[in-house]
Formats: structure tokens, sequence, C-alpha cells
């Protein structure tokens, strides 16, 4: 009778035991998946910034291009894409890169006078990183979401 009890007892401490077990895996997994999540949004970040960077200089490439002394800004993206407002064709961008954080969101376009002169997401989320950005795009520090970080051609500036 001894030995019924002993051996009841001891199959409640085990299965408190893998209870606590599955407690603290919950939560180590958890903490795995906040983390797996901010350093997602950090690499997209870092496309952002690359391809919005690549579509300035794009522009830039484009209105520096023009026929005419006086440059002329993309009517549209795909504009970019085959130039051929010179004898020999260019290609300014290999194509039109899609936003990284709003994957299935278009760019906004920044329009002057009937031309593109820039870009930026419609993404309304607020970006993780707020220091340590590229002279031309300081002004991203103060961002409240992607939807500030605007990728602009200004002819002069680099």
């Amino acid at each position: 009778m001894l030995n019924k009890r002993y051996s009841q007892l001891q199959s409640g401490f085990t299965y408190i035991g893998i209870l606590m077990l599955m407690v603290l895996m919950s939560i180590s997994m958890a903490g795995v998946g906040l983390v797996w999540h901010i350093q997602l949004q950090r690499e997209k970040e870092r496309q952002l910034l690359l391809i919005g960077n690549t579509i300035r200089k794009a522009i830039g490439s484009y209105y520096a291009n023009s026929p005419s002394d006086t440059g002329k800004y993309p009517p549209t993206l795909e504009a970019l894409l085959l130039d051929e407002r010179k004898i020999v064709p260019k290609r300014h961008i290999r194509k039109i890169y899609k936003d990284p954080i709003g994957q299935q969101q278009e760019w906004v376009l920044i329009m002057q006078n009937k031309g593109v002169v820039g870009i930026h997401s419609q993404s309304t989320l607020k970006p993780l990183r707020i220091s340590g950005f590229p002279e031309a795009y300081e002004a991203f520090s103060k961002a409240k979401s992607y939807q500030d970080w605007k990728f602009v051609y200004v002819p002069g500036i680099d």
C-alpha cells in the first residue's frame, strides 16, 4: 500500500515538472520570436535605404542625361528602365524594385513639374533605426513612420 501511494505522488511531481518545462519553453520561444521580428524589420530597413538610394541615383542619372542643358525629371519610374531620349538608349535602373517595408504597396511618387523627383514608402510603421544615417538622409532620424523616409534627388547634391 505504501508503494502505491509513493508511485501516485511521484507521478504528480512528474506532471508538474513537465508543465513547468512547457511554460519555460513557451516563454523562451516568445522571446526568440520577438528578437527574430526585430531583426527582420532591421533587414527591411536596410533594404529600404539601399533601394531608395538606388532609385534616387537613377532619377539623378536621368536628370543629368537630359538632351537639353536644363535637366528634366522622369515622368514615371518606368522611364528609368529605358531612356530613349538620345540616339543611344540608356538604362538608369535595371528594374523597379518593390517597397521592402510595404511589400504589397506601390511607392508614393514625389512629383515636381510633372516629373518624379523622389519616392517614399506608404508604410505607417515606426522605424527602429533613429541614428547612423548617411549625411544625405540625416532627416530620417526624426521620422515618425517610414513615410517620412523620402528619397529625393536634388541637382547638385549627392
